[in-house]
Order: structure tokens, then sequence, then C-alpha cells
């Protein structure tokens, strides 16, 4: 399994830096194309994505394969994250209909989990006149929701 984070800005060829080792994966039968997982920014990169890797399917005359790229997930990693919490809801005894917070929830939800996140008690105080900048206070909570998480 291989694990790719292509960070670029806008016109950087992220999209072609990831099309093209899937398409060659595909080719050459190294993965199935709904086995697929591929996580964007914008729905729109998704599906740009997506039609890049079923069109150089096609001009390789795998027809099958591309149309297979339709039960491959790529998509943002919000549409990821409400994929999983659909499929394994009842795992987890949750609905399989979630829905997105208000800000008061959200807000509440992280302070609940910044009062159990243990690596808080842990974690040396930053010094003032550190010379690496303190994370922002989203930051912060993200590392901290990923580390309580377990």
């Amino acid at each position: 399994m291989t694990l790719t984070i292509v960070p670029a800005g806008a016109g950087a060829g992220k999209t072609h830096r990831i099309q093209t080792p899937l398409t060659e994966w595909l080719q050459r039968g190294e993965v199935r194309p709904d086995r697929i997982l591929a996580v964007t920014f914008t729905e729109a990169a998704a599906a740009e994505l997506s039609g890049r890797i079923r069109q150089s399917l096609l001009s390789a005359a795998m027809v099958e394969a591309a149309m297979a790229v339709e039960r491959a997930y790529v998509s943002t990693i919000h549409s990821l994250g409400l994929q999983l919490m659909t499929e394994h809801a009842f795992a987890v005894g949750a609905t399989p209909q979630p829905r997105r917070l208000h800000e008061a929830e959200q807000g509440l939800l992280i302070r609940q989990q910044l009062a159990r996140c243990r690596i808080l008690d842990s974690s040396p105080p930053i010094p003032i006149a550190s010379a690496t900048p303190r994370p922002s206070p989203p930051a912060l909570r993200t590392a901290c929701a990923a580390a309580c998480w377990t």
C-alpha cells in the first residue's frame, strides 16, 4: 500500500501527480479500480481526477477498468468522513444519517475532548520567547482531537 500526500498550490500539477501512478497501477493490474481511495480538496478536483483516470484507461483500450472507476472512492475529506460515518454507524452505535453540527455544538464537543485529552497534561509549556511558533488554536484542537480519539 502506498500513501502519497501531494501538497501544492493551484496549478502546480497535483491532479497529474496523483493520476499518473494510479493509472499506471491500474494498467499493470496492480490495483483494481474499486480499491482506489483518493482524497482531494474540492469536489471539482475529485471529478477531474476521476475523469482523467477514466480517459487514460479508455486511451489504453481498458474499457472495463474505465467503467469501474465509478466504483473508486475519489472525493473530498469531508465526503470520505461522511461515507465512513454512514457505512460504519451501527458498529459504533450511531445513526447512519449524520448531520452537520452547529458551531455551538462543535465548540462544546471540542471543549469536552480537550478536557479529556491527557496529552496536554504531559506536554511541557512553550516558553513565550521560543523561536518555534505556537500552533494556532484550530491546529492545536485538531492535533489534540487526533491524539485523544483513540
